[in-house]
């Protein structure tokens, strides 16, 4: 059975190896934090990060110029496809009417003409002049 000096010394070496392993780690983090300090405190590094910030920055909003421009673009496309459509198909029926037009116009003056109709004359009176 062990007495109570036993377990006090128990106690008292593992708390020292408790602390010694606290002693490491802190060092550790020490030099960790010597090290992060170091290159946060880089002023290139930090140059160079707000050089990408807006690098960043300017590529934002040249995306977003973009994509308003394309969304512009699509909104005056089928109006414009439209209309062309609609214009061609304006002057095709205005050709139809003016060939139709024409047509109709040498046909009456075919049948208006002076010699036709004194032929026809000729040709039912039976007369040879």
């Amino acid at each position: 059975m062990p007495n109570a000096i036993d377990a006090f010394r128990a106690q008292r070496e593992a708390a020292e190896a408790v602390y010694e392993r606290l002693q490491e780690i802190s060092a550790v983090l020490a030099a960790v934090r010597t090290q992060v300090d170091a290159v946060a405190g880089n002023a290139e590094l930090r140059a160079l990060l707000q050089r990408e910030e807006a690098w960043l920055a300017e590529a934002s909003r040249t995306v977003s110029e973009v994509r308003a421009r394309r969304e512009h673009e699509r909104r005056r496309f089928w109006p414009s496809v439209v209309w062309r459509w609609a214009l061609a198909l304006m002057f095709a029926l205005v050709a139809v009417w003016a060939t139709r037009m024409s047509r109709s116009r040498t046909r009456m003056s075919f049948a208006s003409c002076a010699p036709v109709p004194r032929l026809l004359n000729r040709l039912r009176t039976g007369s040879s002049r």
